[in-house]
């Protein structure tokens, strides 16, 4: 990342680091933190260098205006090693309008090191959050994304559960774009227990392996025996997969979400739901205040006083609420919009495999 591409992230964020070497007499540069936490803020430092030390500590501070829950990792480019005080390479803080964070990070003199402040829930995954890489001798087991990038440390609803189109997206930004000492290739499709094609390429976050489709599934534990640096003589590439549908709750965000700053029927969809989603919860505490109307039954008799029907008070008016917000229609243009992207994604998908294909079988 150039410095002026740093001046801008950290003015668009209103995030807020400041570093310096261990000099007391140095006059600290404060910034804030703001309430984006959509993209992490990224400050890049050289430990400053020491005859004496083998390791030296840059100071850091972090302010605020408002509480939150920051995680901070630090990275170095192995075999050199980072720490976070004595928390090792992360570590979550609980910040306080009235109190300035101060940390420091230690390092080997003269080394690159990379801060990172993120929130894992709030912060999105890209491909640029990949910040040092492992050295040539690094084991399979040592080539992680936990000790090279945020990504795996995001509690993202697109890092598990099945492919969407935001996972596909971002194995193909990764696959096409990540070091290639980070990419490992599959040697054995027994020992895996999780389906690996001998052959395919992986990215291993953690205990989890992303696949150039965008599936993220946990693998054995034992790596070693059935991963490789070693590119294979054919490269094996993962079917496309339909994306799982994100239909737990109603209201929950769907899984094409992330489509709707280029797609404008998406975006048109997701800004009438959030009208409907308050006049939902309006609605309800106004009819059903005290949330007990699935308590009940509505009784209705026949002209000789027997039981013609039964309805749950709870079933009625969810019937009315249902009506008055116009969720039918909603609901309905969601289903058409899923339907529509079922019949492209495939095709967009084999377009994003060949693209991995072309960049790792590149000399």
């Amino acid at each position: 990342m150039t410095s002026t591409s740093l001046r801008s992230l950290l003015f668009v964020t209103t995030f807020a680091f400041r570093a310096l070497a261990q000099d007391p007499e140095t006059p600290p540069v404060e910034l804030k933190l703001g309430d984006d936490f959509s993209r992490p803020v990224v400050v890049r430092t050289t430990i400053p260098a020491s005859a004496e030390a083998q390791s030296v500590r840059v100071h850091f501070v972090l302010t605020t205006t408002a509480p939150h829950k920051v995680l901070v990792a630090a990275f170095a480019s192995e075999p050199t090693r980072v720490s976070l005080q004595d928390f090792g390479a992360e570590h979550q803080f609980e910040l306080r309008a009235s109190a300035p964070l101060k940390f420091w990070v230690s390092s080997k003199p003269n080394t690159e090191i990379v801060v990172v402040a993120f929130s894992p829930i709030e912060t999105q995954p890209s491909s640029e959050d990949v910040f040092s890489r492992p050295s040539a001798s690094a084991k399979v087991s040592e080539r992680t994304l936990r000790r090279h990038s945020v990504i795996p440390l995001l509690q993202r609803a697109h890092l598990g559960g099945g492919v969407s189109h935001a996972s596909a997206t971002l194995a193909r930004d990764l696959f096409t774009t990540i070091d290639r000492s980070l990419v490992l290739y599959a040697t054995d499709t027994t020992t895996s227990r999780c389906g690996l094609a001998v052959g395919e390429p992986v990215l291993l976050l953690d205990v989890r392996v992303m696949q150039p489709n965008g599936r993220v599934t946990e693998c054995a534990s034992n790596v070693e025996d059935y991963l490789s640096t070693t590119p294979p003589s054919t490269l094996v590439l993962p079917a496309p997969e339909q994306p799982v549908l994100h239909t737990y709750n109603t209201w929950d965000e769907e899984e094409f979400a992330g489509r709707a700053a280029t797609d404008p029927r998406i975006a048109k969809y997701l800004a009438k739901k959030a009208i409907a989603r308050e006049c939902d919860i309006k609605t309800w505490e106004k009819l059903d205040p005290s949330g007990r109307a699935s308590h009940y039954d509505v009784i209705s008799y026949d002209a000789k006083g027997k039981v013609k029907s039964v309805e749950g008070y709870g079933d009625k008016l969810s019937r009315q609420v249902t009506a008055q917000c116009h969720e039918d229609a909603l609901f309905k243009e969601r289903d058409l919009i899923r339907a529509a992207a079922a019949k492209t994604f495939v095709a967009e998908e084999k377009k994003r495999l060949e693209e991995i294909k072309r960049r790792l079988e590149a000399p």
